[in-house]
């Protein structure tokens, strides 16, 4: 179970980082126009904000793996790659880092 929720979200943060940033900043846009929207997001941030001081040390990791795909990311638009090759090489090498990781892990 845990194995397969590790390679959904493999595909969620690869599909994340690979869509295009116009549409979720339409989106984003659109939210805070309306007063309730604004309000909202505000105490879900505020929220969120708490979480994260509180479970810093488990925040960490995932900081650092969102930032290493932001990273990738950037090459791959760097070197001229579409959308969908970015998605596939994204998910091919966090799949494999994934599977290496859990094989170091019953070896040793």
């Amino acid at each position: 179970m845990v194995w397969i929720l590790a390679v959904v979200a493999v595909l969620l943060l690869s599909g994340i980082l690979t869509a295009p940033l116009t549409n979720v900043k339409t989106l984003i846009f659109r939210w805070f126009r309306t007063d309730v929207g604004a309000f909202l997001s505000i105490i879900t941030t505020a929220f969120f904000a708490v979480v994260v001081v509180a479970w810093l040390h488990l925040f960490a990791t995932g900081l650092v793996l969102l930032s290493a795909g932001a990273l990738a990311r950037l090459d791959i638009q760097t070197y001229g790659f579409k959308k969908w090759q970015g998605f596939w090489i994204l998910t091919v090498v966090s799949l494999a880092g994934l599977g290496f990781g859990g094989a170091a892990k019953f070896w040793f």
